[in-house]
């Protein structure tokens, strides 16, 4: 969906997002359309909404990557592939931590386009590779996806702020699935 904006009244939309404490301001009738798409019905701003903060998320996910990619070990090349999982897991956390909502909003309301999206593909590459090279012969894509899921923004936020799961605790819970599904095959 294009908003006709230019590039700057993009940015400004997008520090206009980013100044807010969460994202439930694009719920309470603020509009990050245009006039002309005042319109559109609240799936469409929700799509809208979780495209935006897919895009807000880009310059933090890039630093996820490089670090993933060329970093030091555990995280970069050089350790075991199961060492390299429980690292990816515990940056991944970390950036939820601190991200929680622009993530939730990008696997909720993106309409669909966050498991399309360049870095949900790069980090279930990623993660597939591992799994694939430290558990050979496994159903590589079902573990994938398992481990994946555990570290869904949904499932973050339910754990960590609902019933008040430590980020200690949920990377220690992700280790202890790592060694279950990957290093102890």
């Amino acid at each position: 969906m294009r908003s006709g904006l230019s590039s700057s009244g993009r940015e400004s939309q997008s520090r206009a997002f980013l100044s807010c404490p969460g994202v439930e301001w694009l719920y309470s009738g603020v509009e990050i359309s245009t006039a002309s798409a005042a319109a559109t019905s609240a799936r469409r701003r929700r799509t809208g909404a979780g495209s935006l903060a897919l895009a807000v998320l880009d310059a933090r996910e890039r630093q996820l990557q490089d670090a993933m990619i060329g970093g030091p070990p555990p995280l970069g090349p050089g350790a075991p592939a199961p060492a390299r999982l429980v690292a990816f897991g515990a940056a991944a956390l970390d950036f939820l931590a601190e991200q929680a909502d622009l993530m939730l909003e990008a696997e909720l309301h993106s309409g669909g386009t966050w498991m399309r999206s360049g870095p949900y593909a790069v980090r279930r590459l990623h993660v597939r590779i591992l799994v694939e090279q430290a558990r050979p012969g496994c159903d590589v894509d079902y573990v994938t996806d398992v481990l994946g899921g555990a570290l869904s923004a949904q499932a973050f936020v339910d754990q960590h702020r609902v019933r008040g799961l430590d980020l200690d605790r949920l990377k220690a819970g992700y280790a202890d699935l790592v060694e279950r599904l990957v290093a102890a095959g």
